[in-house]
């Protein structure tokens, strides 16, 4: 029976690792809920979010691409003394939607749709439901390609907005990248392929990884290398490379002509393998932002080794919440250093 008992064990060993690494994940977003809306207008049927309660204006964060809300549970700390109602919202297709949307994700780019502009509308929806009349707006990387477009459809309803190293908002798509999507091999963006690293990113999202047995850390790593194979960050960059990402894009040009526009500030990453920095202030000239290059630091930095939050998020705060609390800050053109 003992013997039993631990063949079943061997067997779900992974299962059971990812129930502990949940529980810890939980435990990091104190003060967050989990919630899902269903939504009949939208392209998107299911939208799952996080949410924090609080008084005033709230906060709405969109992440990046394949980031599931509770990863940025830490960017929260940045407002934590403003004690407002706080929302991350999930980019569909992506986190814990990622599965049931990843078939409308292809079907969209390959009929042509403007995919992030469906994600916009996909919010407007969700804030309608939500009964979210006010708001301050934070993008992430493809949350600030989505919140840029989602800024062109409710100026009005945006009281301030950041956009952090903004991605995703064109049209262009180039043959290789409508190949990766026809044969299916879009991966997850947080690849990590030893046990140091996905140790690194438990530490991210401020879970102690030494609760977790070795044993089962090392038997997830390994089912994760057999599913997505060795050397995918680098190989996830080395993508961007072939993809003709272009500023500004013509969509959100239309949707934001004769509109009035909120205060918007644009925060450029110097060191960043993705989004061209050279090319973000044409993106900021076209929201009539405030655009600061950011110095040091660069996109997805926390891939690796150094969590996040001790070198990026909080290294922002005081330039996020200067723009956010004073109606005439003065923000620099440069800021920084945040070295990784």
């Amino acid at each position: 029976m003992c013997g039993f008992v631990y063949l079943i064990f061997y067997i779900y060993q992974v299962e059971v690792g990812k129930l502990l690494i949940d529980k810890g994940i939980y435990e990091d977003c104190k003060g967050f809920h989990w919630q899902t809306a269903s939504l009949e207008n939208s392209d998107h049927k299911v939208a799952h979010y996080l949410k924090k309660e609080g008084v005033g204006v709230p906060i709405v964060i969109l992440p990046g691409g394949s980031m599931e809300a509770s990863m940025l549970c830490p960017f929260a700390e940045v407002f934590k003394d403003h004690k407002r109602p706080l929302f991350i919202f999930e980019n569909p297709g992506h986190g814990k939607a990622k599965v049931a949307s990843a078939k409308i994700l292809r079907d969209e780019v390959l009929s042509g749709k403007h995919w992030v502009l469906s994600y916009a509308k996909h919010f407007q929806n969700l804030l309608q439901k939500l009964k979210i009349k006010k708001f301050d707006l934070i993008g992430y990387s493809l949350g600030g390609g989505s919140g840029a477009l989602l800024v062109g459809e409710i100026p009005d309803k945006i009281r301030k907005a950041i956009f952090v190293a903004p991605a995703g908002f064109s049209m262009v798509y180039t043959k290789s990248f409508i190949k990766i999507i026809k044969e299916g091999r879009l991966k997850e963006t947080y690849a990590w392929e030893s046990l140091e690293e996905f140790e690194s990113l438990l530490e991210y999202i401020h879970m102690d990884h030494k609760k977790i047995p070795t044993f089962l850390k090392k038997s997830i790593v390994k089912r994760r290398l057999k599913q997505y194979g060795a050397g995918y960050w680098d190989a996830y960059f080395n993508s961007y490379k072939n993809l003709d990402i272009t500023y500004p894009d013509k969509v959100l040009k239309s949707l934001l002509k004769d509109k009035k526009l909120p205060r918007i500030l644009v925060i450029g990453l110097e060191k960043d393998k993705i989004i061209d920095i050279n090319k973000i202030p044409f993106f900021s000239q076209l929201l009539d932002a405030k655009f600061v290059k950011v110095i040091g630091s660069g996109h997805a930095g926390h891939s690796k080794k150094i969590p996040l939050i001790k070198s990026f998020f909080l290294g922002l705060s005081p330039l996020m919440n200067k723009f956010l609390d004073s109606s005439d800050a003065e923000i620099p053109k440069a800021f920084g250093p945040i070295s990784f």
